[in-house]
């Protein structure tokens, strides 16, 4: 989450003790925010359909009319939701268990029907790009 800003993290305290919560708030008249938090709504309920581990909705207000704003407010999980600035050659080899080198699996991706990052978890060596380039800190 952001410092100071949309989403974020509730720290709420009664005598039972302390609760993290996050709340996700959006422009009811945004096009871009009503899509993103349907979004958000429609993935943790398929979430909590399938147990998987995720965050769990605790209320939505998606036309802004209980909270004069659309709002999400959502369970947190341990960990961080920080972007590394750099990925780990074994996160990457990670993925290929996920994904494999299919080239049908890009995320939804037109990447030419190239693969833009050969992955290997057979490999201890460098990884490469599929120019056959390797892939370096930064690049």
């Amino acid at each position: 989450m952001r410092a100071g800003g949309n989403p974020w993290l509730l720290r709420l305290v009664d005598a039972g003790g302390t609760s993290e919560v996050v709340l996700k708030t959006g422009d009811v008249t945004a096009d871009l925010d009503r899509r993103q938090l349907i979004t958000t709504v429609t993935a943790l309920e398929l979430a909590a359909d399938h147990a998987l581990p995720a965050p769990r909705l605790i209320a939505a207000d998606l036309d802004g009319s209980a909270a004069g704003t659309m709002t999400v407010l959502m369970t947190v999980l341990p960990g961080s939701s920080k972007i590394p600035r750099v990925t780990s050659a074994a996160q990457l080899r990670a993925l290929d268990g996920m994904f494999g080198q299919d080239p049908q699996h890009r995320g939804g991706r037109d990447l030419g029907g190239q693969p833009a990052l050969v992955i290997s978890a057979a490999s201890s060596g460098p990884l490469q790009r599929a120019s056959g380039t390797p892939v370096t800190a930064g690049s």
